[in-house]
């Protein structure tokens, strides 16, 4: 999709910044996606800007919409829309559920599964003692996906909090793991927009929920791009980037 992608370069941003006159019709906010200025609801290209923390985003005292971004490099503004994450837009989301996460070194992979560099397991909710509303998710990578040294792996643990204890409910997950070398474990809010973005032109994504298969976040940015375009991509189609373009 194009509007994932960088569409101009490094250098030619740099000249827009120069000259202080960046102006844009679309912008993409993310902590690991840079903001995005595109030129043209039809053909959504852009540039990014990385990592921006204390990017605030502006609404119209008077229409109430998204029209642009600061940042302490400057100001971008945005004809069409703003897009990011619920942590660019306080005020503007409501928490549906917290999730809790454990992130796990170790040095051998997970028993059971053949040695293998990577693996998913699902442990399913009428499978635990007691049983939960909600799955347990496990996931293992190791150094073939250069995310860790030779020799250790690293093993994600997640579920949606139910109790006032949220790591115990990771230990259906955890044991799968053999002995761990170290472990951080996080309880995060999973937020969402409080409305679809039509009306402010601030689009919002969802925030990350305890799967670890990326199904959900996959859906949620089909949905998201159909709230923007108005179309509804086709990822079956022969040439991805031209789904959804009008005949």
């Amino acid at each position: 999709m194009d509007f994932l992608r960088k569409e101009a370069s490094s250098e030619g941003s740099r000249g827009e910044e120069k000259r202080g006159k960046k102006l844009t019709s679309f912008l993409l906010l993310s902590f690991s996606l840079p903001i995005q200025i595109i030129n043209s609801p039809n053909q959504l290209k852009g540039t990014y800007m990385l990592n921006q923390p204390d990017a605030e985003v502006i609404f119209d005292e008077t229409t109430g919409k998204a029209i642009g971004v600061k940042t302490a490099a400057g100001t971008a503004k945005a004809t069409l829309a703003v897009v990011g994450d619920p942590s660019y837009f306080p005020g503007r989301c409501l928490r549906s559920s917290r999730v809790v996460r454990a992130t796990c070194v170790l040095s051998h992979p997970l028993p059971g599964t053949g040695d293998a560099a990577s693996c998913q397991v699902i442990v399913p909710q009428k499978q635990v003692t007691p049983p939960r509303r909600s799955d347990v998710y496990v996931f293992c990578c190791s150094a073939t996906h250069a995310v860790a040294p030779r020799g250790r792996w690293l093993a994600f643990v997640s579920t949606t909090v139910e109790t006032n204890n949220p790591e115990a409910e990771l230990e259906p997950g955890l044991a799968l793991l053999g002995s761990v070398d170290a472990k951080f474990v996080e309880v995060v809010d999973v937020l969402e927009p409080e409305d679809s973005g039509s009306s402010s032109r601030a689009f919002i994504s969802r925030g990350y929920d305890a799967t670890t298969h990326f199904e959900s976040t996959v859906d949620d940015v089909l949905e998201m791009y159909t709230r923007i375009t108005g179309k509804v991509i086709d990822l079956d189609a022969v040439d991805p980037d031209k789904a959804g373009e009008d005949e």
